[in-house]
């Protein structure tokens, strides 16, 4: 009976102001919620391996010179 109790206090309400959204707020959640496009994904994996090409060159240019042993 308590756990009940609790748990109806601690659950939202669907009238609660801070979760309160407008039309245009929720049309822009709906758009990040939805999947990738093929498009959004190689571009999302030609950043990810440029990143990690350049951070390979930074690593080796800094063992080059010696700065890092």
């Amino acid at each position: 009976m308590l756990i009940q109790k609790l748990e109806a206090a601690v659950q939202e309400s669907p009238q609660s102001p801070w979760t309160s959204r407008s039309s245009s707020s929720e049309s822009d959640d709906q758009q990040r919620r939805l999947p990738p496009t093929p498009k959004q994904r190689r571009t999302g994996a030609r950043i990810g391996i440029g990143v990690m090409l350049l951070a390979l060159a930074v690593i080796i240019l800094l063992d080059r010179f010696h700065v890092i042993h």
